[in-house]
């Protein structure tokens, strides 16, 4: 069945949209916002080296805004059916920089790989990949690995937010199991979690089942060869 334009997002109730191409979004919520390709499109809009940086979720592939969507935005230029704004706001040459800047920031193996040509292909429905994000929790805490202070994730979004609180007679770790432990969250969820709000939702990291019961990574068969 055909996706049309998006009513709801990973990120909650879409408020607004933008209609980027056929069956590509840009969508916002009340907090948080990205891009939402029709699954049944993205295999021919998208490469396979953009379907690495997103997940799939309510028949879309989504890319969060704050870093994922550059990529999504990037190739829809290239592939000339969506055209940098030129307005009040950006002046001729200006959002595509900011767009190829951001890539090169946080994604530099996306942006050797089209800089390579290997992005000028769609990926084909072979490209789409499985998404863990069925399988984990809305939120969960965690111990922020930059601050040891105790954080909360939430599914989709980068990074992760300071609670700012202590618990009273346990430690970060204790507090954070306690907490988890009545939301229902696993350590294998929690360990998914906290990977995809650093490192992507798309990554392989960000599957539970890389994860054993006590939240430990699953030795990969081979070498950086996460289980897919």
């Amino acid at each position: 069945m055909k996706q049309g334009v998006p009513r709801s997002s990973p990120w909650g109730k879409v408020d607004h949209y933008k209609t980027l191409c056929d069956g590509a979004y840009s969508v916002s919520t009340a907090s948080h916002g990205g891009v939402m390709v029709a699954a049944d499109r993205a295999g021919k809009l998208l490469s396979a080296k953009a379907m690495e940086h997103c997940f799939t979720e309510r028949g879309y592939v989504c890319f969060e805004e704050d870093c994922a969507a550059t990529v999504a935005l990037r190739e829809l230029m290239d592939r000339g059916l969506y055209e940098a704004p030129v307005n009040e706001y950006w002046k001729p040459g200006e959002y595509e920089k900011v767009i190829n800047d951001s890539i090169r920031r946080w994604y530099p193996d996306y942006w050797a790989a089209r800089e390579a040509g290997e992005t000028r292909e769609p990926a084909g429905e072979a490209g789409i990949r499985k998404s863990p994000l069925p399988v984990l929790p809305e939120r969960c805490f965690a111990v922020d690995p930059e601050t040891g202070k105790m954080a909360i994730v939430t599914r989709g979004v980068s990074g992760v937010s300071l609670t700012g609180t202590m618990p009273i007679g346990a430690t970060i770790r204790e507090g954070v199991d306690k907490l988890n432990e009545v939301l229902g969250v696993t350590p294998a969820q929690e360990a998914a979690m906290l990977a995809g709000a650093l490192h992507g939702w798309g990554k392989p990291e960000a599957d539970p089942k890389n994860y054993d019961r006590l939240g430990k990574a699953i030795k990969p068969k081979s070498k950086d060869d996460f289980e897919r």
